[in-house]
């Protein structure tokens, strides 16, 4: 990729350029989009299907001050786990979907790598559902607690949902400095307001060990 191609985030007419012209847009795309506050940009790169919202792309969301363009991000990571979502209601069994944790009121999360391994053995298209690899989206956020309510709000209910390893969003924070545990703390407040439990085992030790432990 040319670096003269991102010059063109800031120019929405351009960039539908270069998608008309056959270019394939990427996240690098999106990022220079964000950097340069276009709105329209990002809405267009998104629209694309090809631009995959991960936790990178959440990450800066997040953290960037235009409010509007951080709802963009969000919807489109929402609108990608609802067709994985609607997928696999359509395609696993009622016992996978209690397996996975799957319920219709709460968007995938934690479970998208395995619901996306499951699919594929079965042949299904997963096209505009595809995400490369494992991540919370409660991990992207930081400690911006009112991005993290949006992002509960949209659909993301379920903080309670173990990794492959068996540990919930409560059992994986890590303290390197004595701030950096009161952010934990902070997390922790937020996680069991929305329904971690605090006493769930994992290696026989309950969440809240884990926490004091960091």
């Amino acid at each position: 990729m040319k670096d003269w191609i991102l010059l063109y985030a800031n120019w929405p007419e351009g960039v539908l350029l270069l998608l008309q012209a056959g270019y394939k847009a990427h996240e690098y795309e999106l990022y220079a989009a964000l950097d340069f506050d276009c709105e329209s940009s990002v809405c267009i790169l998104i629209e694309t299907g090809n631009v995959i919202v991960g936790y990178g792309e959440l990450w800066a969301a997040t953290r960037h001050p235009n409010s509007k363009i951080a709802d963009l991000i969000i919807q489109a990571l929402v609108d990608r786990r609802k067709r994985l979502q609607l997928l696999a209601e359509a395609h696993l069994s009622v016992d996978e979907l209690s397996e996975l944790k799957i319920r219709p009121d709460v968007l995938i999360d934690l479970q998208t790598q395995q619901v996306i391994q499951i699919l594929r053995a079965k042949n299904i298209d997963l096209s505009g559902a595809i995400e490369p690899y494992p991540w919370s989206v409660y991990e992207a956020l930081g400690h911006n607690y009112t991005i993290a309510d949006r992002v509960w709000e949209a659909g993301f209910r379920d903080v309670d949902v173990p990794c492959v390893r068996g540990r919930t969003l409560l059992m994986t924070k890590r303290c390197e400095t004595g701030l950096y545990f009161k952010y934990i703390l902070e997390e922790a407040a937020w996680l069991l307001g929305k329904g971690a439990q605090p006493y769930r085992l994992c290696e026989n030790t309950p969440a809240l060990h884990f926490v004091g432990f960091a």
